[in-house]
C-alpha cells in the first residue's frame, strides 16, 4: 500500500501523524509542514483528491499538537492548515 507521501511506508514518517505514534511535537510539526507542502504540490498538478487527503492529514496533526509552541519556526498549526485549505 502506498502512503500519502507516495512511498510504500519506508520513509519513516508514516506513523508520525497517527494518534498511536510516539512522535514528539517537533516531529509532528515537521510532518504537518511536509503534508501541507505536498498538498500544494498536488494542487499544482491538479490532483484534487490528493489535496483533500493531505490537508485532512495535516489537520489531524494540528489536532494532536494544537496551537502551542512553534518549536522549529515552521509556522505550522491550525491557522496555517486553515489558510492552505482555503477556509474549507
Amino acid at each position: 500500500m502506498v502512503s500519502a507521501c507516495g512511498c510504500a511506508g519506508g520513509c519513516g514518517v508514516s506513523g508520525a501523524g497517527s494518534s498511536g505514534g510516539a512522535a514528539s511535537p517537533q516531529v509532528r510539526e515537521v510532518y504537518g509542514t511536509l503534508l501541507l507542502q505536498a498538498g500544494l504540490a498536488a494542487a499544482g498538478c491538479g490532483e484534487t483528491c490528493s489535496v483533500d487527503e493531505l490537508i485532512a492529514q495535516a489537520d489531524e496533526v494540528t489536532r494532536q499538537i494544537g496551537d502551542g509552541p512553534n518549536y522549529l519556526q515552521a509556522s505550522f498549526g491550525p491557522a496555517a492548515v486553515d489558510f492552505k485549505a482555503g477556509g474549507r
